[in-house]
C-alpha cells in the first residue's frame, strides 16, 4: 500500500476528534501502518515516525521544517 493511501486511511479515522495536538499514540499508530505498507523492513523507525509526524502535522496545518 502506498504511503498516501495508508494515511488518507488513518486520516479517516481521526475525523471528529477533539484534540488539536498529537498524541504519542497516534504518531505511533500512523508510523506502525506505514511500516507495515513498506514491507517490515529492519533498521528504519526513524523514519516512519518521521513521516507520520509529517504528515499528521500537515492534516492538522502545522508546517514542519526539514
Amino acid at each position: 500500500m502506498a504511503r498516501q493511501a495508508v494515511v488518507q486511511q488513518f486520516e479517516a479515522k481521526q475525523v471528529g476528534r477533539n484534540e488539536s495536538s498529537l498524541t504519542r499514540e497516534e504518531i505511533a499508530a500512523l508510523a506502525y501502518s506505514l511500516w507495515e505498507a513498506r514491507g517490515r523492513p529492519e533498521g528504519s523507525p526513524e523514519e516512519d515516525w518521521l513521516n507520520a509526524e509529517r504528515a499528521l502535522n500537515e492534516q492538522e496545518g502545522i508546517s514542519i521544517q526539514k
